[in-house]
């Protein structure tokens, strides 16, 4: 009978952010150099704010909170949007790769799609 009952009132927790769980997740963004110019400098603006810009050049990661980000991406800063930008590279003049470390990548793949509709946004999971 108890385990019927612990099964019955299972916590969900899609509308709780919960204890963090992060991943390791890769923007290509791609399109016009003008518009990823942009996107470059508005994460080394918050990176000068409210990350750590002295690492960029060690190359130790940016550390660019994702709320702070998803801020002036959508108005809004929920915590469900926890996690740190941590490198940003320009790969080609129409190519730029962001890697973030999050609970979940599709906040920041919706976002900079919905801010950036003349940029090819796709994202992929990766491991470190």
């Amino acid at each position: 009978m108890a385990g019927d009952i612990a099964f019955k009132d299972e916590w969900d927790d899609s509308d709780d952010p919960g204890e963090p769980n992060p991943g390791t997740y890769e923007y290509v963004l791609k399109g016009n150099a003008k518009s990823l110019d942009a996107v470059g400098t508005l994460i080394r603006d918050l990176c000068k704010r409210f990350g750590i810009p002295e690492n960029e050049e060690d190359g130790l990661g940016l550390y660019v909170p994702q709320r702070a980000l998803m801020k002036v991406l959508v108005g809004s800063d929920t915590e469900y949007y926890r996690g740190n930008i941590l490198y940003l590279n320009r790969e080609a003049p129409d190519r730029l790769v962001i890697t973030s470390e999050a609970d979940n990548g599709d906040p920041l793949l919706y976002a900079l799609r919905q801010a950036f509709t003349n940029l090819d946004v796709e994202i992929k999971e990766t491991e470190w």
